[in-house]
């Protein structure tokens, strides 16, 4: 039964791969998606360690590490947010609808290796569960940020490997942008409890997030009912993406910041 399944699986896989990019085939951890499973399973199997490890230690501290990690991956982003808009622009991207075509325009091209840097940069992020893992703030280690980080590698890859170009450009252009402001925050957090007074704007970034997913959201619907030229696979994932982010930032955000002031207020009445 399970040699079966393993087939069938196999099988259906040679049949969307027929359809992927060629242009992304000589990509690095792009054409295997075993790829894939190894470094998604390498981090739940790191996560899993490092609590282990971590059960009888005291929490390390890496302010200066973190500072270095964070505004580094702020740099990353920057670059990779003033590419997206630069050749976007020239070549005309429509922001709602950019039918998915391939196409060996030197331009095209160059975006395509952009949105591969933020592929890569997907795999870089999961040590932001580490650093809260050693630095002791499993409080933090929530569903909401556990899937994130392994689900949107998971589908960084699927658009690499099957539409790199196309109305895709305008998520990368929105979440990267997302991630200059948040990893600047949290760099800038790092330098130690005297920027304190500088960062009372956290919650802040969790309203940017949810206007990202809202955005998201339209344009994935906009997508479907408009019949953009893209595939319906993609479309279909784009869509139940954003609402499950909707969902958790949503609940989160709730939760953080609505929840306590209203029982703040009611205390205080």
């Amino acid at each position: 039964m399970i040699g079966s399944l393993v087939v069938k699986i196999n099988e259906t896989y040679q049949w969307l791969d027929q359809y992927s990019d060629p242009r992304t085939k000589s990509l690095p951890l792009i054409e295997n998606p075993f790829t894939v499973l190894w470094v998604v399973s390498g981090y739940f199997i790191g996560i899993w360690c490092l609590l282990k490890f971590m059960e009888n230690q005291k929490p390390f501290k890496l302010n200066k590490i973190m500072v270095f990690y964070n505004l580094s991956l702020a740099l990353l982003n920057l670059k990779i947010f003033i590419t997206a808009i630069k050749y976007s622009y020239i070549l005309n991207y429509n922001f709602v609808c950019e039918p998915y075509r391939v196409s060996y325009h030197p331009m095209e091209l160059i975006l395509i290796d952009n949105n591969w840097l933020y592929y890569i940069s997907k795999i870089v992020e999961f040590c932001d569960t580490m650093f809260f893992i050693l630095r002791k703030k499993n409080t933090q280690l929530s569903f909401l940020h556990v899937y994130h980080h392994s689900s949107v590698f998971v589908l960084s890859w699927v658009v690499m490997k099957w539409t790199p170009s196309g109305s895709v450009i305008s998520a990368l252009k929105l979440n990267s942008f997302v991630h200059i402001v948040m990893y600047s925050y949290y760099g800038l957090a790092a330098v130690g409890p005297h920027m304190a007074k500088y960062l009372t704007w956290k919650k802040h970034l969790t309203k940017i997030q949810i206007i990202q997913f809202l955005i998201a959201f339209y344009i994935a619907a906009s997508n479907m009912l408009n019949g953009c030229q893209y595939p319906i696979g993609l479309k279909i994932c784009a869509l139940f993406y954003a609402v499950s982010y909707l969902i958790l930032f949503g609940n989160f955000y709730w939760k953080s910041y609505l929840k306590g002031a209203k029982k703040q207020i009611l205390k205080e009445a």
